[in-house]
Parts: structure tokens; sequence; C-alpha cells
């Protein structure tokens, strides 16, 4: 009789490109955390607040979130929850970013961060959600 606990799990199996989404949502949010953490001067404040605090441990934790769900768990369905959360996040910061005013530093930055944190994981949301089963 096997032991399940202690048997070892088989890969999950996604595309290339799916790989390349999961490393997007971990990297990206993490670098941002940390740079957040390290230099609040980037958000125009000269120390970073309850707010700011609260942006690095929660990027944190969703980075963290996805790479255990892929590394760890090893499962599609974890994979979804973890970016469908991941996804609501940056469409609440996005938003945020925009409400913060029109400054054309800004407006650039959340083109690219719409584009790379909103855009490339739909993608891999739809993959999915279509053979999550799978």
């Amino acid at each position: 009789m096997t032991d399940p606990i202690n048997s070892a799990r088989p890969a999950i199996n996604l595309p290339l490109w799916m790989w390349a989404v999961v490393a997007i949502e971990i990297m990206v949010p993490t670098y941002f955390a940390i740079a957040s953490a390290v230099d609040p001067t980037i958000w125009g404040e000269a120390r970073l607040g309850i707010y700011g605090e609260l942006y690095v441990i929660r990027n944190l934790a969703m980075s963290f979130g996805v790479a255990l769900s892929v590394f760890w768990l090893r499962s599609r369905v974890a994979l979804l929850a973890t970016v469908a959360a991941r996804y609501v996040t940056d469409l609440v910061d996005m938003g945020a970013g925009f409400a913060r005013g029109p400054d054309s530093e800004t407006m650039v930055l959340l083109l690219v961060f719409g584009v790379v944190l909103l855009v490339i994981p739909a993608f891999g949301l739809r993959w999915l959600i279509r053979y999550r089963d799978v």
C-alpha cells in the first residue's frame, strides 16, 4: 500500500505561454512590492504609510499564493483561483491609479501595468477556465 502523503505528485501540465503568465504573476508584483518597501518615494511619499504597507504585504502574499498553487499544490483549480484573485486586485489597483490623478508618468505606468498585469493574464484565465479539469 502506498502512502499518498509521501508519494511524488505529478507535475502540473501547462503550456509554455501559461508558464510565462505564471512568471509574470509572480515576478512583477513581487518586484513592485519590494521596490515600494525599499523606496516609498516612488509613490510620492516620504515614508511607507499604512496603505503602502498593506499594498506591499498584499502583493507579496498574492505572488506567494500563485507560486504555492503551481509548485506545491500543482493544481489548475488552485491556480485559477489565485490568478483570478490577483486579477481582481490588479483591477482595483488600476482604478485607484487612475483616480489618483492625470499625471503623465502615472498614466504611462498604468498603461504598461494594464497590459502586463491585466491583458496577458486574461488569456491565462480564459485558458484555465476552459481546461481546469484536465
